[in-house]
């Protein structure tokens, strides 16, 4: 049985053991094994190839926010002049469809085992499905019409061989469903010692983007309001606790990148801070000073971009919110994790859509000040810094969420999706210091040319 079929991973931050050298029928004989395979499944989303780091360089070099990279591989991102031979695309594409293969196994035999309660199951199929519905979001985001696979492949020639689907075939079949079966499935709460485990918030939380995005605003709205309601979560009071080490895993992170130094490392601090922050940063990216300029004085700006550190002053600003303060872990292998899935972004979603069908409420009013509240910082003139919202028309408050989106997200491979999924990737880069206004091509990334190459059903995107 060929299980991953060219898509072999490694071991992830929850566990250890190596799913992929064990054949499927062989191994999922019990609940330990079975709850294994699924932690295994993570892997795929805390990978180099993901939320390490190229994830964020395709989707934040591709918005407002970084100045010119030092490194290629980010320039052909920042100018727009990336083809369908640029291998960070590529490999993108490969390890979301491991996630997915390994997802559909998962599926497939976890189902199988008698001696498994079926609630204990139940959980299992709710993060498998989660997994993949994260997974399949992401490429059709991305690229628009991709293979559908919903079976484990028996062969090689079988996984090369499936043509491109619509894309709202995949949000209907796939991405939604699996999302509210792992909303009813999963737990509020696991264990501390398995915090990083998808939970129902995290489902709900991802299928209300999920409706944000199709302009499923009422659905939307009622997602994210399930999330607020749910008990469990909040904004923390310290914006620098979303981020520190020290503070991983709490109320506000629905969904987060679980990373541990020297095991499953997080390499985007290392990439992305400058030296003087940690052991060996690099910083292959620096923020725009126009960027940084119009981005509202507040305690919120000190964290998220920096212009000195522990005394030493920067030619530039710098992008803060991963900075590895446990710098001694060493050279690409900080321990922060990524947060993928945050309470105030359930918050602004939430006030988005409430706005797009009811125009500013009190409601949507209440979700965007409580995050500017937090921003401005303990004991800060609320008058002076980051006032609330108010007084404001339905374009006018539309206009502030966007705003406040950049602001709160910025540098949480947000970028790129918002701008596309709200028709203002040409127009917010057109007006972005030293930027380009892409032509329309770019509103999806070509599909990989070594994907092509593999699978003569495959098609390319227009433009490419």
């Amino acid at each position: 049985m060929i299980v991953a079929l060219l898509f072999m991973g490694c071991s992830d931050a929850l566990d250890e053991t190596p799913l992929d050298f064990v054949a499927p029928e062989n191994f999922f004989q019990n609940e330990s094994e079975a709850k294994a395979s699924v932690l295994a499944l993570y892997n795929s989303v805390i990978k180099r190839e993901n939320y390490s780091l190229m994830l964020p360089w395709m989707v934040d070099y591709t918005a407002p926010g970084f100045d010119v990279p030092r490194d290629s591989d980010q320039t052909l991102f920042y100018n727009f002049s990336f083809d369908p031979t640029f291998n960070v695309i590529f490999d993108f594409y490969v390890t979301s469809y491991e996630g997915i293969s390994k997802a559909n196994t998962v599926l497939t035999y976890v189902p199988e085992i008698s001696s498994v309660p079926q609630d204990t199951k139940d959980v299992f199929l709710g993060e498998a499905r989660f997994i993949r519905a994260l997974h399949y979001f992401h490429l059709v985001r991305l690229f628009g019409d991709v293979p559908l696979i919903t079976e484990v492949p028996t062969s090689v020639a079988e996984a090369e061989g499936s043509p491109r689907v619509d894309f709202n075939q995949i949000y209907d079949e796939i991405i939604i469903p699996d999302l509210e079966f792992a909303s009813n499935a999963l737990p509020d709460v696991y264990e501390s010692s398995e915090a990083g485990r998808a939970t129902k918030g995290a489902a709900l939380g991802l299928l209300s983007k999920v409706y944000l995005t199709r302009k499923n605003y009422a659905l939307a709205r009622e997602k994210a309001k399930e999330v607020m309601d749910n008990g469990n979560y909040g904004l923390v009071d310290d914006f620098r606790d979303v981020f520190d080490q020290s503070t991983k895993n709490t109320k506000e992170h629905l969904f987060s990148g679980q990373f541990l130094a020297f095991r499953v490392s997080n390499l985007y601090p290392t990439a992305m801070s400058p030296g003087e922050t940690t052991v060996c940063g690099i910083a292959l990216g620096t923020v725009n000073p126009e960027f940084y300029d119009a981005f509202p004085d507040s305690y919120r700006k000190d964290i998220s971009i920096i212009t000195e550190f522990e005394g030493t002053t920067f030619d530039g600003p710098q992008l803060g919110k991963y900075i590895d303060f446990n710098g001694s872990n060493g050279c690409w292998s900080s321990d922060n994790n990524f947060p993928i899935l945050r309470y105030a972004d359930v918050l602004l979603m939430f006030a988005e859509a409430e706005n797009e069908l009811n125009g500013p409420t009190q409601a949507a009013y209440d979700a965007v000040n409580s995050i500017r509240a937090r921003a401005r910082g303990e004991g800060a003139d609320p008058n002076v810094i980051l006032p609330d919202l108010e007084g404001l028309s339905q374009d006018e408050f539309r206009q502030a969420v966007y705003d406040e989106r950049v602001w709160e997200l910025c540098f949480e491979a947000h970028g790129w999706f918002d701008l596309v999924r709200t028709d203002r990737l040409a127009s917010e880069l057109e007006n972005a210091p030293g930027r380009m206004a892409p032509d329309s091509r770019f509103n999806l990334f070509p599909i990989p040319q070594q994907a092509l190459d593999r699978n003569p059903q495959l098609t390319q995107n227009d433009g490419y």
